[in-house]
């Protein structure tokens, strides 16, 4: 009792998480959160007409992918929260420039610690580095064409229980940016969270009760993802890498040289 009242005990936020966890691999040898840490992040395209039939576009594609790490104070997108002129741009156009140009600003205040563009490939991978004061990873992309649907996901930690996880793949679903109130994926320029001329309306989930009047992304009153994502945990640092002169498609075999050149000195490890 404090001046004859109970004060409270504690608070409890709950924050509705942006993706789904399919496997999580924790380290065989745990590594604190401590220091830095280099992840490959492997994004992979799950939208088809197979899986999403609903209006689904011939030339249905990734926008470049938009990556950051951050801390707790950084806010890429969010649900319920209304989307920024740089999200806005990416959803809508698949323009990043005014997102990155956010992004190199939050990065000199210290909020973000890398931030970097992909491809608009259906399967890529692109490397993060986060720290223990930037363990958050966030990502979107266009779903394009459309008026201002994107995929993506928001504060996904890789430090797991004090510890980098070693391997994590998550699954991420379609979004409204809630700026274009098109409701076809090659919709005219509708300006209007609902109707055109309207005001915007924060980012939400499109599921088969928010989907508009053609039914996007909806398959027998479902929606299916629209892509696997895995970050896996370095064990390496690249040095140097050459690509070919005359590119060479991934396909077949090949044969390579492996040197091992032992660095482990007396005088390099005294």
């Amino acid at each position: 009792v404090n001046n004859n009242a109970v004060l409270p005990m504690a608070t409890i936020t709950f924050t509705r998480r942006t993706y789904n966890v399919v496997s999580e691999t924790p380290g065989m040898r745990p590594v604190a959160c401590a220091g830095g840490q280099r992840y490959n992040m492997q994004v992979q395209s799950l939208w088809t007409g197979a899986r999403h039939p609903a209006d689904y576009p011939s030339n249905a594609h990734f926008s470049p992918i938009v990556v950051a790490s951050h801390n707790t104070t950084y806010q890429m997108w969010a649900p319920g929260s209304p989307a920024s002129v740089g999200v806005q741009t990416v959803a809508e156009m698949g323009n990043s420039s005014s997102l990155t140009s956010d992004l190199s600003t939050a990065q000199t205040a210290g909020t973000v610690l890398q931030y970097l563009t992909g491809s608009g490939a259906d399967q890529q991978t692109v490397n993060i580095t986060v720290d223990s004061g930037h363990a958050y990873v966030s990502f979107m992309t266009m779903l394009a064409p459309s008026p201002d649907w994107f995929t993506g996901f928001q504060d996904l930690s890789l430090c797991r229980g004090g510890n980098w996880v070693d391997a994590i793949t998550i699954t991420v679903q379609p979004w409204d940016a809630g700026t274009d109130c098109g409701t076809t994926f090659t919709s005219a320029n509708c300006a209007g969270g609902t109707t055109n001329g309207s005001s915007a309306v924060p980012v939400y989930e499109i599921t088969p009760t928010t989907t508009t009047s053609a039914g996007v992304f909806v398959n027998n009153n479902a929606v299916l993802p629209m892509a696997t994502i895995t970050f896996t945990r370095r064990t390496y640092n690249v040095v140097s890498e050459t690509p070919g002169m005359r590119p060479v498609a991934c396909a077949g075999g090949q044969r390579y040289n492996m040197q091992v050149q032992s660095l482990w000195t007396g005088a390099r490890h005294p």
